[in-house]
């Protein structure tokens, strides 16, 4: 995870050049595009984040999940689990305390298991932060291509 957090840094860095490239003016690239390449990047660091962090209590990691993640729900904290590798006997008690400290308003999404198993690739875990990254963006934003090539090429 945290060489992927390295990667995550050095992909935001190269997509914010990215307009500029080749270019012989040295233009800065629109607020909309800056705008979009931090939030869901930003968002992917966060993920990756709470990905390296340490599960003590349930208690506990749902304090620092929501702390990195505020607007979160059930399902992509179930992702982040899986991602994790997190036994689904752990996962319950976790899941269960999130539930606790939100209430109904945590379901927004119905948690569906994700099935990725107890270990990811790379290439699954890079797939995984980046769309669950680009969630809540509309369908023709950059992200969303960006993220569909990612998955194309991987």
């Amino acid at each position: 995870a945290e060489q992927l957090l390295l990667d995550t840094h050095s992909l935001k860095s190269f997509l914010l050049q990215m307009p500029s490239l080749d270019s012989a003016i040295a233009a800065k690239p629109p607020t909309a595009y800056v705008n979009g390449v931090s939030a869901a990047m930003n968002k992917a660091e966060m993920i990756l984040k709470v990905v390296m962090s340490n599960v003590e209590t349930p208690e506990d990691f749902v304090e620092h999940y929501s702390t990195l993640l505020p607007e979160s729900n059930t399902s992509e904290l179930q992702k982040v689990l899986d991602m994790r590798g997190v036994k689904k006997v752990e996962q319950t008690a976790i899941l269960q305390a999130y539930r606790l400290k939100f209430g109904a308003a945590a379901d927004a999404t119905p948690a569906v298991p994700v099935g990725m198993g107890n270990s990811l690739s790379a290439t699954q875990a890079l797939n995984a932060v980046v769309s669950m990254a680009a969630d809540g963006l509309a369908e023709t934003t950059s992200m969303k291509r960006l993220e569909k090539l990612v998955k194309r090429n991987f």
